[in-house]
């Protein structure tokens, strides 16, 4: 099979010692919006034994009215039981054709069992908070921030105030995929900022998001594609001593596979990052490994991805790579 096509790579390093960057695209007037609700802390106690049972909720709400979109759907995680401190890890959704002007992002942190799901407080972000500049040709990363949480109508006077964790990120809606993986797929940077993780050696994230105009290497017209992406040596090639690879699931008769499953985090990297390269390769599936057929490779030097000095992060790069 001939390699043809492109994969679309999201990758940041925090090297140690041994701009979110889509080339400018004009945007559309409709935006798309990825949102993820990590956790809360400080949460008031509604049970009683000094616990709660919460779970948050995310919606698209008109910024005058503050009344929910008609065409959005509501994200809701589920409840973690006994705490006051809660990690979702389905907080996550995808919206498209939002008309970012006009719009706002409202979570609302809730708890079952106590009322019938009495809230815990709520906040509301205006979508414009997360376009940079006034042209719209430029996409802020999606860093996690904590945001204080603000009493809501019915909510007891005497109720703690927490915060919500959560991360947010509004693009061009032609760069924002819905459906199944959609949400991982369109993710540009780590849930947890590199900076964050407690590491003694190097840090590099990557997410194999999709991959576009792939060779069809079944009789069909289509292939069975998966991804790997791996660690080398730049320079020969070779894999390290303590591997670091990923491979995703097969995403069965496309040419156009998008994988839910393609975000790697490794940590404690001893070599140096200025010496590594990130090797993806797509594969056609045959069912097995060993019988697998390329559709692709390419090698990208870490260099490229390293900020100045040691403990540093820049911005995750994003891009099509053929």
């Amino acid at each position: 099979i001939k390699a043809s096509g492109a994969v679309k790579l999201c990758i940041q390093v925090k090297a140690m010692k041994p701009k979110f960057a889509f080339k400018p695209t004009p945007w559309t007037g409709k935006s798309g919006v990825v949102v993820k609700v990590n956790a809360a802390q400080g949460l008031h106690a509604a049970n009683k034994d000094g616990t709660s049972d919460p779970y948050a909720t995310a919606e698209i709400v008109d910024m005058k009215s503050g009344k929910p979109l008609k065409k959005t759907k509501m994200m809701k995680t589920k409840p973690v039981l006994l705490t006051l401190s809660p990690v979702w890890s389905d907080g996550e959704i995808v919206w498209s054709n939002i008309e970012e002007s006009c719009s706002s992002l409202g979570v609302r942190v809730s708890v079952v069992g106590a009322r019938g799901g009495a809230s815990l407080g709520a906040v509301t972000l205006p979508l414009t908070d997360f376009i940079p500049g006034t042209q719209g040709d430029e996409i802020m990363p999606a860093a996690a921030v904590w945001k204080e949480l603000e009493r809501t109508e019915k909510m007891p006077v005497e109720w703690k105030l927490g915060e919500v964790n959560l991360s947010v990120q509004v693009a061009p809606s032609n760069l924002v995929k819905e459906g199944p993986g959609a949400a991982v797929a369109s993710r540009t940077s780590p849930a947890m900022p590199l900076t964050d993780i407690k590491s003694p050696g190097s840090i590099v994230w990557v997410n194999v998001a999709e991959a576009r105009e792939l060779a069809a290497g079944d009789k069909g017209g289509t292939s069975d594609p998966f991804a790997v992406a791996e660690l080398v040596d730049f320079t020969t090639g070779n894999p390290l001593k303590e591997p670091r690879t990923k491979k995703t699931s097969v995403i069965k008769k496309t040419i156009a596979p998008i994988w839910e499953d393609g975000e790697v985090a490794w940590i404690d990297i001893k070599e140096d990052c200025g010496s590594l390269g990130l090797k993806v390769t797509v594969f056609d599936s045959d069912g097995i490994m060993s019988s697998s057929q390329s559709l692709g490779s390419i090698l990208l030097p870490l260099s490229d991805f390293t900020a100045p000095g040691y403990g540093s992060v820049l911005p995750s790069k994003v891009n099509w790579y053929p």
